[in-house]
C-alpha cells in the first residue's frame, strides 16, 4: 500500500487498511479491502473493493486510490 501511494507521501497524514471475509470461507468474490487515506489540510478518502483474494482486493483499492489522489 505504501509503495503504491508513495508519490503522495507529502500530502498523506494516515493510511488505514481493513480487510474482511464477507462470507467466511464459502468462496466467491467476498474478500473486502477498505482503504482510507487522511490527507493534510483536506480530509479523508475511502475506497471499498471486493475481490476473490485479499491481494486482488488490496491491489484494486490502491489503484483506485492512486487515481483519485492524482485527480484531487
Amino acid at each position: 500500500v505504501a509503495f503504491g501511494l508513495n508519490r503522495f507521501d507529502a500530502r498523506i497524514r494516515r493510511i488505514c487498511v481493513v480487510l474482511g471475509d464477507e462470507n467466511a470461507g464459502k468462496g466467491g468474490v467476498d474478500k473486502r479491502c477498505r482503504l482510507s487515506v487522511r490527507l493534510q489540510n483536506w480530509g479523508e478518502l475511502i475506497i471499498d473493493e471486493l475481490a476473490e483474494t485479499f491481494d486482488e482486493a488490496v491491489g484494486r483499492a490502491v489503484d483506485r486510490m492512486d487515481r483519485v489522489l492524482a485527480r484531487e
